[in-house]
């Protein structure tokens, strides 16, 4: 969406990966590798901070470290909604606005971001269906209703709001 929307500096703003979850890959090393092939990659754009109970306050932290930056980059991702959150009252703060100055977009679904100002773009994962139908499945599981473990997939659904802009073409 970000490249669609002409963006090709894009930054990172997350959390270090907790523990056990490589397996199921990293954001980090996602958002590394495609921006490898198809932006233009600048460590000093990804800012992480270590986990923590208030990822909403971690993003304004780490939104006014990258505003520090002699050069922005025109959008960011942000590993989940309380950090993009976070973000946009940090860009606030010190006087950058979303999404004229930046643009961002989040990962999760589980705020109700539409609310935010600006309502924020975000990558829907269905956390709450993935636990209702994992709830589901257990107790099938555990009831003996079914035999065998069943796979279940829910693809992410991209949720656009207002907080990317258009870039020109230069």
């Amino acid at each position: 969406h970000l490249r669609e929307n002409g963006h090709t500096r894009i930054g990172y703003l997350g959390v270090e990966e907790a523990p056990g979850t490589a397996a199921f890959g990293s954001r980090r090393d996602a958002f590394i590798e495609i921006m490898s092939r198809c932006g233009e990659f600048r460590p000093a754009w990804m800012i992480e901070s270590d986990h923590g109970t208030d990822r909403v306050e971690r993003g304004c932290t780490m939104a006014k470290k990258l505003a520090a930056l002699p050069e922005l980059p025109t959008a960011l991702f942000c590993a989940n909604d309380p950090i993009a959150l976070g973000a946009i009252n940090g860009f606030m703060e010190c006087g950058i606005r979303v999404p004229e100055d930046i643009s961002i977009v989040a990962h999760d679904g589980s705020y109700p971001t539409q609310y935010s100002f600006p309502p924020l773009t975000t990558v829907d994962v269905h956390p709450y269906q993935l636990g209702s139908e994992a709830m589901e499945l257990l107790l099938q599981r555990m009831n003996k209703t079914i035999k065998y473990a069943r796979e279940l997939f829910l693809y992410p659904t991209l949720i656009v709001r207002s907080s990317v802009k258009k870039l020109e073409a230069e």
